[in-house]
């Protein structure tokens, strides 16, 4: 029987992981805002490479202070949401306890 070596083992997860990584490339990874993977307000990006080997790995989505506005009203859409069909109204999620 043949010694697995890491060598072995380090490929064999860069085989598995290859459709992912191929993916990931081609897709680029957007910010996840109101359930959906959206792009930068901006359209700006930033690479992001593999520390082992440098290979790029995807083009990710670089966030500006609009992202930040655009996630912060979705959540708070969110809460309001959930305050109302769920708590039966904002003041008993926002109101302090003690």
């Amino acid at each position: 029987m043949d010694k697995v070596t890491p060598k072995d083992v380090f490929q064999a997860n860069r085989d598995r992981a290859a459709p992912l990584l191929a993916k990931l490339k081609a897709e680029s990874i957007g910010h996840m805002i109101d359930g959906k993977i959206v792009p930068s307000i901006s359209g700006l990006t930033f690479e992001t490479k593999s520390p082992i080997d440098g290979v790029v790995l995807a083009n990710v989505a670089r966030g500006t202070a609009d992202d930040i506005d655009r996630a912060a009203t979705a959540a708070s859409l969110g809460l309001q949401i959930l305050a109302r069909d769920v708590c039966g109204g904002a003041e008993e999620v926002a109101a302090p306890r003690g």
